[in-house]
């Protein structure tokens, strides 16, 4: 199917079919930006959304300080990201 979709906020294409055909249907979603997500939550690596998987004391990663660890990883590339606050 040939479609286009477009930011139903800020008129940004999201996304679209490459080819050059005419009748794209056009579709109205939230661009990532509008949804209120920042880059923290994207992967380094391939862009996607990465998802929470829990916080926890900088001593169980072995750092020093009362700082918490968030940890996030990729579903699409299983990538990981830790955050550390110090404490």
């Amino acid at each position: 199917m040939h479609k286009k979709v477009i930011c139903k906020k800020c008129d940004a294409v999201i996304s679209q079919c490459r080819c050059m055909a005419g009748d794209k249907k056009i579709e109205y979603d939230l661009c990532d930006k509008c949804k209120g997500e920042n880059e923290r939550t994207q992967c380094w690596f391939c862009g996607e959304r990465m998802v929470w998987g829990g916080d926890h004391s900088a001593e169980d990663y072995g750092m020093p300080g009362d700082g918490i660890v968030a940890n996030l990883s990729c579903p699409q590339c299983e990538a990981t990201a830790l955050f550390h606050s110090a404490g």
